[in-house]
């Protein structure tokens, strides 16, 4: 792909993280010595992997994270983006509603049906996505990314075989904040960011976040003369919180995204091990790649929106989180499969496929103070998920042949709907007790 060429322009007040008073996560920085040599410290990376704050370093697990300037310098604003600087972790998508992620090997594929579950948890502010396409909104706006690797069965009430992936939103700020930045490039790109946070008074704060990305596309429909490979997409987001009592915090947050695009461009190929031509494109007006025929109009379009709220009462030396949330996502997607018409293709097959998701989740969780000898965590959790999925396959082939013939296998309006309800339950524990400074002995169910 010709990717756009950027120049950023960084506007605001302080640096973001540092402004929020929250845990800045960052590469090696230089600190300026004594004498004309340079010393380097590297900043900690505070990591909530295991539902609690806590030095990375420190952390019994597999983690990648990423903070919130590495993404924004990185121009990240979708998962496809975090997996190239991950280890261990890819990505891959058929299309829009399609996409597939495995760390260490294990994931799932072609998560086309209702009823699919992915090995790879997505988590946005402790809450469940069980959708990646339909459901997932752009990377914007984060205190962090946290890639974890293998099984985590025993601090998520959703289990996830794989490994999972928390993006934490970054927060209010207790004083004025407000930045932004503008990424321009080729083909008129347009990556826009910006924030402002605001001290209501001394307990609430507001912070407010947009994102606007923009493209001519890259590729182009010659039949109907329309661009593809394009987007248009805008989300934002509001987060308040609010300290009701000095034991009693409240969090609430609310995100909207829309994304509208010609869809994924397709051209047709021919084996370039076997002389001579095939059957697909003899007769192609073009046979540069970034070209596509269909008479359809091709499209991949996405909402997602999602409110959730998380509660943590202080009660000693132990906390009680309550957190609820509810996701909804919508995706439409039309794309074709070969040729420019039949003939020379086969068969002019197009596909189109329409999602809607809704996820509601409640927990309630039961943790000791992390700074113990012995640390322990408990909850309860529930998910419910519906699902509404269906598939239409609309082809036309020149093959000769009546009913039962490959023509009649080929031809005519293939059509396929699914729908799913979900109710997950789940009761979790994990305890740790340090035997000596450092040998922690962990237990979990």
């Amino acid at each position: 792909m010709n990717k756009p060429l950027s120049t950023r322009l960084r506007l605001g007040v302080a640096t973001i993280a540092i402004a929020a008073g929250l845990p800045a996560i960052a590469s090696a920085q230089t600190a300026p010595a004594a004498s004309t040599e340079q010393s380097y410290a590297i900043e900690e990376i505070t990591v909530t992997a295991r539902r609690r704050q806590e030095a990375m370093q420190e952390v019994p697990l597999a983690v990648t994270a990423m903070g919130a300037e590495e993404l924004r310098t990185q121009l990240i604003t979708d998962l496809s983006q975090v997996a190239s600087q991950v280890p261990s972790f890819t990505f891959q998508a058929q299309n829009a509603l399609e996409s597939e992620m495995f760390i260490r090997g294990v994931g799932s594929a072609r998560l086309n049906s209702a009823t699919a579950d992915p090995s790879i948890g997505t988590f946005l502010d402790e809450i469940y996505i069980g959708r990646r396409g339909a459901a997932t909104p752009p990377i914007f706006d984060l205190e962090r990314i946290e890639v974890l690797r293998g099984p985590q069965g025993t601090i998520f009430g959703k289990n996830v075989v794989g490994g999972a992936i928390n993006m934490i939103s970054a927060k209010p700020s207790q004083e004025f904040d407000a930045g932004g930045s503008v990424a321009l490039g080729n083909y008129s790109s347009i990556n826009a960011e910006a924030f402002v946070s605001v001290p209501v008074n001394e307990k609430i704060g507001v912070r407010l976040a947009v994102l606007h990305e923009k493209n001519d596309g890259y590729a182009e429909n010659l039949v109907r003369n329309e661009k593809m490979e394009d987007i248009d997409s805008t989300a934002v987001r509001g987060v308040l919180a609010w300290e009701l009592t000095p034991n009693l915090n409240l969090t609430m947050t609310a995100d909207y995204s829309k994304s509208d695009s010609g869809g994924s461009a397709r051209h047709a190929v021919d084996d370039p091990n076997v002389p001579g031509f095939g059957f697909i494109t003899p007769n192609l007006p073009s046979q540069d790649p970034r070209t596509n025929f269909s008479p359809y109009e091709q499209y991949a379009n996405r909402e997602t929106s999602g409110v959730s709220a998380r509660m943590e009462w202080e009660l000693g030396n132990m906390s009680l989180i309550y957190l609820a949330g509810l996701r909804n996502g919508e995706g439409n997607v039309r794309w074709t499969q070969a040729g420019v018409g039949s003939p020379p293709s086969i068969t002019d097959s197009t596909l189109t496929q329409y999602e809607k998701y809704t996820g509601i989740t409640q927990e309630l969780r039961l943790q000791s103070d992390p700074d113990k000898r012995l640390r322990w965590a408990t909850g309860l959790y529930y998910l419910n998920e519906k699902v509404k999925r269906s598939s239409r396959n609309t082809a036309i082939s020149f093959l000769p042949g009546g009913p039962g013939s490959t023509r009649d296998t080929l031809d005519g309006d293939n059509q396929y709907v699914a729908s799913s309800t979900t109710n997950s339950y789940g009761i979790f524990g994990d305890l740790e007790y340090d035997l000596m400074p450092n040998l922690t002995l962990s237990v979990g169910g």
